[in-house]
């Protein structure tokens, strides 16, 4: 079974200073990253709720994105199994 996580890369920091947006996958010890094109500043980023709080401007486009992007990847990691 695989953890999936969405989190804020703060190790990585942009030249505008924001930091982009991932989503963990960690399965069998192993951690692989998917990046969704998309940075904001930590004074946006919500990490108990792993959401982009209501101040930024996109933050309604950014969570769908989330949501969207964290649906497919808990589908190719935790495949439902025909009884």
């Amino acid at each position: 079974m695989a953890s999936v996580k969405v989190i804020l890369n703060k190790s990585k920091k942009l030249k505008d200073g924001s930091h982009p947006l991932a989503i963990k996958v960690t399965k069998d010890r192993k951690v692989k990253y998917f990046f969704l094109k998309k940075s904001i500043n930590s004074i946006h980023w919500d990490a108990d709720r792993a959401k982009v709080l209501p101040n930024h401007p996109q933050h309604t486009l950014i969570n769908k994105l989330i949501v969207k992007r964290w649906n497919e990847l808990q589908q190719e990691n935790n495949p439902i199994k025909p009884l």
